[in-house]
């Protein structure tokens, strides 16, 4: 399993540097809104991953996995 995270990193004088519509370019792809949509096209994606690891830690004595709801 993997997490799906996309995080863009970048110097402000590289920011600064770049054309505007180019900056537009991120910007449309990022914020609040989208990252609700990202999130929750994941959680869909991954509720049967999570849900065969629950029943499975659930037979064993010591989990090797504890999942945890953020």
């Amino acid at each position: 399993m993997f997490s799906r995270t996309w995080m863009i990193v970048m110097n402000k004088r590289v920011w600064d540097s770049m054309p505007p519509d180019l900056q537009k370019v991120f910007m449309d792809c990022s914020g609040p809104k989208n990252s609700a949509a990202y999130s929750a096209t994941n959680d869909k994606i991954t509720a049967g991953l999570k849900g065969a690891i629950a029943g499975r830690t659930k037979q064993q004595a010591n989990p090797l996995f504890i999942l945890s709801q953020g």
